[in-house]
C-alpha cells in the first residue's frame, strides 16, 4: 500500500517538473457518443481505439504522454475516462494549437493547456 503511495507521489513531482520546463496539456478522445455526445453511442472500445489514434497522433508530434485516470462531465453526470498528461519535450511551441486541433477531431468540449512554468 505505501509503495503505491509513493509512486504516485513521484508522478505527481516529475509531472510538475515537466511544467516547470515546458509547455503542458492534458486531454483525451473518450466520449459518450458521436457528434459531440448527440449521435450514436461510442463503446468502451472504441473509446479505447480513439484514445490509441490520438496517443498515436500526439506521439508522431514529438510530445511525451503519461496515463491519467481522469473524470468530466457528460450527460449530466461525471464520466471516467483515461486521458493523457501532454509535454512538449522539443519546446515547439505547437502544444496549444495541436491540442486544439486534437481536441476538434475527437468531439471534445475541452482540452488542458498549461504554459510553460504557469
Amino acid at each position: 500500500m505505501k509503495l503505491k503511495k509513493v509512486m504516485k507521489e513521484s508522478s505527481l513531482s516529475r509531472l510538475w517538473t515537466h511544467n516547470e520546463k515546458h509547455d503542458c496539456g492534458a486531454m483525451t478522445a473518450f466520449r459518450d457518443a458521436a457528434d459531440c455526445g448527440e449521435g450514436e453511442k461510442y463503446t468502451p472500445a472504441d473509446n479505447k481505439k480513439r484514445n490509441i489514434s490520438l496517443s498515436a497522433k500526439l506521439k508522431s508530434k514529438g510530445y511525451g504522454i503519461t496515463k491519467l485516470q481522469g473524470t468530466y462531465p457528460e450527460g449530466g453526470k461525471s464520466k471516467k475516462e483515461n486521458s493523457y498528461f501532454v509535454v512538449d519535450l522539443e519546446d515547439s511551441g505547437n502544444l496549444k494549437k495541436d491540442l486544439m486541433k486534437f481536441g476538434a477531431e475527437f468531439e471534445q468540449d475541452s482540452i488542458l493547456f498549461i504554459p510553460k512554468g504557469a
